[in-house]
């Protein structure tokens, strides 16, 4: 059974920045809130039956080019090892088209050894959002396969749930925190007896 590495790219807005999503201001704080909501229910988890690993990167809004650096210098600071990977994005600007999200991370994952993505999790997701990363995921797919890649011909597993107008973070925690602890339990190493304390996350800030 392989180990699992929880990874949360969770926007942070810069307070004196000029916002590009509506109302991400207002909510960008209850993005980190969330993100170590969910740390403190998986270190238990982590003390408690299966050993993995997880990794908070709160990653900077800004304009799309620097973001898409930004997103990559992230990426490149992720350990290299046989971990799964599931990546969690809390934030509209992670769902945003121009950003390329699911692209940066295939990139990524190709240029490691063996195919390590287990999946990409948008939490914060409109109708139209869904429609294109849909899309995009299909011509992504057939790329792969016009180009006759064989051991890689699948783009990753990507998931997400379709925001309401509201866009509270806390009324789908349990789902974001229950579809976690399935890939956790799946891909986590078994811990023998009572298992072992859990050591801390780590936290990477994009100044």
């Amino acid at each position: 059974m392989s180990s699992m590495r929880v990874v949360f790219l969770v926007e942070d807005e810069l307070p004196s920045s000029t916002s590009h999503e509506p109302d991400s201001s207002k909510h960008s704080g209850s993005y980190v809130a969330l993100a170590d909501a969910l740390v403190a229910n998986l270190q238990m988890r982590k003390a408690s039956d299966v050993k993995f690993e997880f990794m908070i990167l709160r990653i900077k809004h800004g304009e799309i080019s620097p973001l898409q650096e930004s997103m990559k210098n992230h990426l490149d600071l992720l350990p290299c090892d046989a971990h799964k990977v599931l990546f969690i994005a809390l934030g509209p600007m992670f769902s945003r088209p121009k950003l390329e999200l699911i692209k940066l991370i295939k990139e990524w994952d190709d240029h490691r050894t063996g195919d390590i993505c287990y999946g990409i999790h948008f939490q914060h997701v409109t109708a139209m959002q869904a429609y294109a990363i849909k899309n995009r995921l299909k011509e992504i797919q057939g790329s792969e396969v016009n180009t006759e890649k064989t051991t890689r011909s699948s783009p990753p597993a990507v998931t997400g749930l379709i925001e309401n107008d509201n866009r509270n973070c806390a009324a789908s925690f349990p789902v974001l925190l229950y579809m976690i602890h399935l890939a956790v339990g799946e891909n986590g190493n078994r811990l023998a007896g009572k298992g072992i304390p859990s050591g801390k996350g780590l936290t990477i800030s994009h100044c």
